[in-house]
Order: C-alpha cells, then sequence, then structure tokens
C-alpha cells in the first residue's frame, strides 16, 4: 500500500498485469503508478512499466512462473535426496553440505521472486523477505565454499575458509539486527 508517511506505508513488490478494456484505447490514456520507498534502499519502479498485449503477456507470465516454480521443486528435492543420502553415508559431510546448500537456494528463490509476497501482505513479511533475500546470499556462499573444501581439502588453505566464514558471519549478524532500508544500502557488500 502506498503512502505519503512511513506509518501508513505497507512495503511490498507488486508485479501487476492490468488489463485495460479495448473501449478506453480509442482515446488519450493516462496512466499514473503510485510509488512510496520508506523500507528500501533502492526502492522503487524495478523496471519500466509496458504497454503489451493482454493475452501474449499473460501467456508468457504463467509460463515463466511454472518453469521457476519446477526449477524450484527440483532443487528443494535434490536437498531432500542429499539428506536421505547423508543419513546412509554419516561420514560423507559433502554430501549434507550440499543438501543445506539447495535449501538456502529454495529460500533464496521464494524471497527474490516473491512468492511469499503474493500470499502475505504486511510489513513484518517484507522486512523478512529482504533479511532472507539479503542473508542467503552469504550464508549460501559459506555453505558452498565448505561443500568444495570438504570435496577437495588438499587445494585450499583452510584460514582462509575461515576469513570469508567470519565476514559472512558479520553480513548475516548486520542483516538480522539491522531494518530493511539500512542494510539494503550496503548491498555492494553483499555481492
Amino acid at each position: 500500500k502506498t503512502g505519503i508517511t512511513e506509518d501508513v506505508t505497507i512495503p511490498m513488490v507488486n508485479y501487476q498485469l492490468v488489463k485495460i478494456p479495448n473501449r478506453l484505447l480509442t482515446k488519450t490514456l493516462s496512466i499514473a503508478v503510485f510509488v512510496s520507498n520508506f523500507h528500501h534502499a533502492r526502492g522503487g519502479l524495478r523496471v519500466a512499466p509496458r504497454l503489451v498485449h493482454y493475452n501474449s503477456y499473460e501467456t508468457s507470465f504463467k509460463h515463466r512462473n511454472f518453469r521457476d516454480i519446477l526449477l524450484l521443486g527440483m532443487i528443494f528435492m535434490m536437498g531432500i535426496y542429499h539428506f536421505f543420502l547423508w543419513i546412509r553415508m554419516k561420514d560423507e559431510i559433502s554430501i549434507v553440505l550440499f543438501g543445506v546448500f539447495c535449501f538456502i537456494i529454495t529460500v533464496r528463490v521464494l524471497s527474490t521472486n516473491n512468492f511469499i509476497e503474493r500470499i502475505f501482505q504486511n510489513s513484518f513479511v517484507h522486512e523478512t523477505r529482504m533479511a532472507l533475500e539479503y542473508g542467503t546470499i552469504v550464508l549460501g556462499t559459506s555453505v558452498f565454499m565448505e561443500f568444495i573444501y570438504n570435496l577437495f581439502p588438499r587445494f585450499f588453505y583452510r584460514r582462509i575458509f575461515y576469513f570469508f566464514h567470519a565476514c559472512n558471519a558479520g553480513l548475516i549478524l548486520f542483516t538480522v539486527i539491522s531494518p530493511a532500508n539500512i542494510f539494503s544500502q550496503y548491498v555492494d557488500l553483499f555481492f
């Protein structure tokens, strides 16, 4: 919900497909987009509004959502498979690390594709989604680095991994304790 102050604004990312009736297309048409941004450093319109043929774009939108959900399900199932595999082979820590990495990617896709905000729309959900979006970047990096180290321990110095894990832990802590409008200002640290 847009508003003129932070108190009345409900933060959300909203992708909308609006059908304009044919009777309005013969006249001059003014399109107004209301945007308020109090909750993210780089908020606002992410892409410019487009005027496209409704049916073709709706079909494309549905195909893209289907593809995203299919890939998400596949990654999630790979994570479950690796956890069950790890139960049978407890001495292989790289198996469980890959399973954890798959779950982190699942959470990241859920937070970046706004599946969560399509169901729930309030400030807490937005803050949580933003924290998940930024936190899964660094957590996924740490888990994947640990996975690679467990596969090839002789090729890497362990101290380098400790340094990156400490930096990533600091970024995750920063994400958890600060609101989205603060940690989103430092997005370059996360990449």
